[in-house]
């Protein structure tokens, strides 16, 4: 009965948690070892250490409108061999933990100034209830600066947890260097979520409103950035020429300015709310350190940072199109960004912009791009550094700064992105460089999905049979509640049964409820996946989805935010809590579509769990039913796996001597400061496809390359080193 089937759906990117995580900065799953006495670990307590959080909170939201400054940094020194305290677990395992404390803080960011961890050995953090967790991270989270920065956690406490494999010592490298206090509240302290959600002005629009419709691609390329765990701001994904997803994110120059910044930024993707005027929306999907690229802090306000990994498939990254014409765009012009750290909004002009200055700044005159009035929403604190859209769909400025809040959305100004583009020579000050790398001289690029062909890979499993009809049966009579959901059984878990044979990828469920009712945000539902031959049995992922996401008779996506690879039968559903006590009336109530029940010679394919064991619908004493409920797993066959090399890079640069050029048989090469050094030389086309590799070696002196096997046309010529890369055009023309 298992096939394949597309559903009409509405999608909710993303909730609270996988196994358990809050937060996933490209973790590793996993969960960190049992605290049989949390008084034991020993704490480190800043408190004091600041001035009044509540005076840094009042200078932060009464200062002008940039980044949005949310904390403070505290310098520390804390590692396993100075502090904290170490446990040996039956298992033979080594646990060293160490609890961070500041009373009356809002929020607690860790920056690791010293991280490389060896295999085996894997990193938590986590408040200690033990609910909301970042990591696992392990070694593949090792940075080439040796630092690791961690999304903010709420609350006032925090616990740092090193565990080492058995039979073995530390030999990895931890340090923590930077506690960051945050007096705004940033995350609510009973879901994890962004407490900055709602915090912007009412005129604000939410990107996925009707005004959003057709921005819907363009968002995914938005993004909010942490700096030092201390500031927030907006950037963008942007696109190269070569259309080769190295991911560079543009961003205010006045937002990260150092190497150290970038190395210290988190970047957040896909931070919306699921609907207009929905709830909060997630923020598990973020990426730790970039490397800084470009920048020109004293005449235009822009930065460009190469993040340090590639957005994995679940993030749905969108790298933006762009315009470097320096054209007035046509209107309407669009900007999306994070106001005040809030969730995702848009901004819209129906007018051209103008030609500008920015007044009562030193950069250079005419680079901005002026924004009159905003006829749809405006901009605040936080929103620096978001993209300003053409009617192209084409980013063609960056937010600086402006006037605009709500009430009076008038004079906002955005650095041009032609300015941005090649106003400068050097490299490390312009944008063309990077974006363009094999000098093809195009102004104008259009956006690029790189993981369109794998979407389309991607399809739902559902066990419902064209026609049938679904319901939703009640458990017993009046108020006892539905089999699916909140009942007088206490039944606490439902699952459906997915019959495989492959291993096969999971990016998350559909699930369409029937009826849901709660008291306040915070009621949630589990969903989750397990392994099983005959019924649930191992747990591979879970997530918490608050009540409040779900829209009723509807398909509601819940994105596990990472690829959850399964192998034969396994099982999807959900766990749900019962806030009133055996007895009371059901307050809260949750419950999903079933079939119509089959005849006893369907098959079911749905199971409960009550009294702590699991059962099928069918063998059910007093109510033998065969159905299956309305959950859909979604899954993909082929994920691309992209590399984060890029044609371009931070690495000193210089030109490659070619002679002759243009060339015809042959080309002799040689460095221009004729410094000879071992490297690897390459030939490529103008498409990026590399034709032709060889090692060259100092004592070859010039090096002569046979040209024959090539067709006449125009290449390029790159000799890599370890200190230097150079780099020519040549050209190779008829024989």
């Amino acid at each position: 009965m298992r096939h394949v089937k597309r559903i009409a759906i509405v999608f909710l990117m993303g909730f609270a948690g996988m196994v358990p995580a809050v937060f996933s900065q490209i973790s590793h799953g996993g969960v960190p070892a049992p605290v049989k006495d949390g008084s034991r670990i020993p704490m480190l307590d800043l408190t004091g250490r600041l001035p009044s959080l509540d005076e840094l909170a009042a200078a932060s939201l009464s200062g002008h409108k940039g980044v949005l400054r949310f904390g403070e940094p505290l310098q520390v020194e804390v590692s396993p061999t100075t502090a904290g305290r170490w446990v040996t677990l039956d298992n033979g395992r080594r646990i060293w933990r160490i609890r961070i404390v500041y009373k009356q803080a809002r929020s607690l960011g860790l920056t690791f100034g010293r991280y490389r961890l060896t295999p085996g050995e894997k990193l938590f953090v986590y408040d200690p209830a033990g609910r909301h967790i970042l990591g696992a991270f392990t070694d593949d989270n090792n940075k080439p600066w040796g630092s690791l920065a961690l999304q903010p956690l709420a609350g006032s406490s925090l616990i740092i947890e090193y565990q080492v494999p058995a039979g073995g010592k530390s030999r990895g490298e931890l340090s923590l260097t930077r506690v960051s206090v945050g007096y705004l509240d940033i995350f609510s302290r009973n879901t994890a979520k962004d407490d900055r959600f709602g915090t912007s002005g009412p005129c604000n629009v939410d990107i996925n409103c009707s005004a959003g419709d057709n921005w819907q691609t363009e968002k995914k390329s938005v993004v909010r950035i942490f700096i030092n765990n201390v500031e927030l701001c907006t950037g963008v994904l942007m696109n190269t020429v070569i259309n080769n997803a190295v991911p560079y994110i543009l961003s205010a120059g006045h937002g990260i300015e150092s190497q150290n910044d970038a190395q210290n930024a988190v970047f957040v993707f896909g931070y919306e709310s699921p609907r207009c005027h929905g709830p909060d929306g997630s923020v598990t999907k973020s990426i730790s350190g970039a490397d800084l690229i470009a920048r020109n802090g004293d005449h235009l306000d822009f930065t460009l940072v190469k993040l340090s990994r590639v957005p994995p498939f679940t993030y749905y990254p969108y790298y933006a199109g762009w315009n470097a014409s320096g054209n007035t765009p046509a209107p309407p012009t669009v900007t999306i960004h994070h106001p005040m750290g809030d969730v995702k909004k848009i901004s819209i002009d129906d007018d051209a912009p103008v030609s500008s200055d920015y007044p009562g700044t030193e950069y250079d005159a005419g680079t901005f791009w002026k924004i009159l009035q905003w006829d749809v929403g405006t901009t605040e604190g936080g929103s620096s550094g978001a993209p300003l859209f053409d009617a192209k769909h084409r980013v063609v400025g960056t937010l600086s700064g402006g006037d605009a809040h709500c009430g009076n959305s008038i004079n906002d100004y955005f650095q041009k992105f032609s300015a941005e583009w090649d106003a400068y020579a050097d490299s490390s000050q312009q944008l063309k460089y990077w974006l363009d790398p094999k000098d093809f001289g195009f102004t104008l690029w259009n956006g690029n999905d790189p993981y369109t062909g794998a979407a389309k890979s991607c399809d739902t499993l559902t066990n419902i049979e064209e026609g049938e009809r679904m319901i939703i049966d009640p458990y017993g009579g009046t108020d006892s509640g539905y089999w699916t959901g909140f009942n007088t059984g206490r039944f606490t878990s439902f699952a459906e049964k997915f019959e495989n044979t492959t291993y096969i990828s999971m990016t998350g469920l559909y699930i369409q409820p029937a009826l849901i009712k709660y008291d306040s945000p915070s009621d949630h539902i589990t969903v989750k996946v397990w392994s099983g031959t005959s019924k649930p049995e191992e747990l591979i992922v879970q997530k918490d989805v608050p009540m409040s996401y779900f829209v009723d008779s509807t398909w509601n996506f819940v994105d596990f935010d990472t690829l959850v690879t399964v192998e034969g039968n396994f099982f999807a559903g959900y766990e749900i809590y019962y806030q009133n006590n055996v007895g009371d009336p059901l307050t809260d109530q949750f419950a999903v579509f079933q079939t119509e029940p089959r005849s006893s010679y369907g098959v079911n394919t749905a199971y409960y769990y009550q009294n702590g064991s699991w059962a099928g619908y069918s063998g059910t004493p007093s109510h033998s039913v065969f159905i299956s409920l309305a959950i859909s797993p979604v899954m993909c066959q082929e994920i691309p796996s992209l590399s984060v090399t890029s044609p371009r890079s931070s690495t000193a640069q210089g030109t490659l001597l070619l002679f002759p050029n243009p060339a015809v048989d042959e080309v002799t090469i040689l460095p221009e400061d004729g410094i000879l050094h071992s490297g690897t030389l390459k030939i490529t086309d103008l498409a990026g496809k590399e034709v032709l590799q060889r090692v060259y070696h100092p004592w070859q002196g010039q090096l002569v390359i046979p040209l024959t096997s090539l067709s006449p046309g125009v290449y390029v010529v790159t000799l890599e080193t370890p200190g230097k890369i150079y780099r020519n055009k040549l050209i190779l023309q008829n024989r």
